[in-house]
């Protein structure tokens, strides 16, 4: 983790509902904290359906997908509204896009295992069971 000349990598996920701006909270909070070089990866993961190889589903799922991406520009211009009126300059922050099809989490687990913090820190906003 982090360790001598490293960054020591946190990432979390945000989708522009009062839950992923508390775990932003937390991460953020948790960076300020640190004691070591650090990065926070601040990811925004659009979850497309998946590729349909049967006539006129396709068209749907499609049809349904630049919807989804229509509304996640909508929240991505939210998200960094909000990162900096909030965070700009406080944080050493850097905002991601992630689009990949299928569900979100396991999309969150192979970014999370392969690109931002695979060896440090993931903040999520599940709450509590």
């Amino acid at each position: 983790m982090g360790g001598d000349g490293m960054i020591y990598k946190v990432m979390v996920a945000v989708n522009n509902t009062p839950q992923s701006y508390k775990a932003l909270d937390t991460a953020v909070n948790l960076c300020k904290k640190l004691k070591v070089e650090y990065k926070l990866y601040i990811v925004y993961f659009v979850a497309l359906n998946p590729k349909q190889s049967i006539p006129y589903i396709d068209h749907l799922e499609r049809a349904y997908n630049m919807e989804i991406q229509s509304n996640a520009e909508v929240d991505v211009q939210q998200c960094k509204q909000h990162l900096s009126e909030l965070y700009s300059g406080k944080v050493n922050y850097e905002f991601v896009e992630v689009e990949g099809e299928g569900e979100t989490g396991p999309l969150i687990e192979e970014v999370r295992a392969h690109s931002y913090c695979s060896n440090d820190v993931a903040v999520n906003h599940l709450p509590p069971l």
